[in-house]
Formats: C-alpha cells, structure tokens, sequence
C-alpha cells in the first residue's frame, strides 16, 4: 500500500501530516513478508498498519546516482532492481530510491544485516574522526 492509498484509506485531510514513527519488520516468510507500520495522525491519534508485501524489496535513498553501480555490487545476492521516486512516510518532499529486491525472505535479511552493519562501522569510524577533531581543539 503506498502512502496515498493509506492517506485515502484512513481519510487524513493532509498527507503531510501523516508521520509514521517506526517501521518494524515482522516476518520470517520465503515467499513475502510483513511489516508493521506504527503512525500518528494529524489529530494526535496513534494507530499501526500491517502490511503484507509479496515483493521482496528493500529501498536506499539515491543521493548520487552516479553511485548507482557502487550499491549494487555491495549487494551480490539480488534479484533485479529499480529506480523509483517516491515520497517516504517521514517526508513531505519525493526522493529517488534504489529498490533492491530478493528472491526470498533470506537473502532480503542477509542483505540489509550487512548494510546495516557498513553504516554502524562508518558511523564509527566518523564519530572517531569528530573525537580526533575534538580533542585537537582542546590542546591548541
């Protein structure tokens, strides 16, 4: 379901104001998998949505499509891919995303660990950079 469908489903007078808060993956399924949407509404009320996605896919947000063929060798286990503009459920703005999918629940899984896992060790290498940084500024 896109975030129009749901915008219209649930009648929200103003789809920017719709803001999803956290976004669960709740499945262990070959063949499609289930997500948990937990989201407010414009008037403060709280409500989650369960989607069933057969197409097993995760997406990245394309800041430089030069980049593209840099992504995609990091993921060698793919099925095919595409590029889509789309407007997240924490955005008001459209983005271009590179959809990633995956012949089954698995390797989806297998895959987003390892992302996961490069920009926790980057965003450690950089926060040791900002510590560096840091601690030179002390000493002068």
């Amino acid at each position: 379901m896109s975030r129009a469908e749901i915008v219209n489903k649930y009648q929200i007078t103003d789809p920017n104001l719709f803001f999803v808060y956290k976004a669960v993956d709740a499945s262990n399924y070959d063949d499609w998998y289930l997500l948990y949407l937990y989201s407010v509404l414009e008037n403060g009320q709280k409500f989650f949505i369960n989607i069933i996605e057969y197409n097993i896919f995760f997406d990245i947000k394309l800041k430089d499509p030069s980049l593209l063929n840099l992504y995609l060798e990091e993921f060698n286990d793919y099925e095919s891919y595409d590029i889509i503009n789309k407007q997240p459920f924490d955005s008001i703005e459209k983005f271009n995303f590179l959809r990633i999918y995956f012949s089954n629940h698995q390797k989806h899984r297998k895959a987003l660990q390892t992302f996961k896992d490069k920009v926790e060790h980057l965003n450690k290498k950089l926060q040791k950079i900002y510590d560096l940084k840091k601690t030179k500024k002390k000493i002068m």
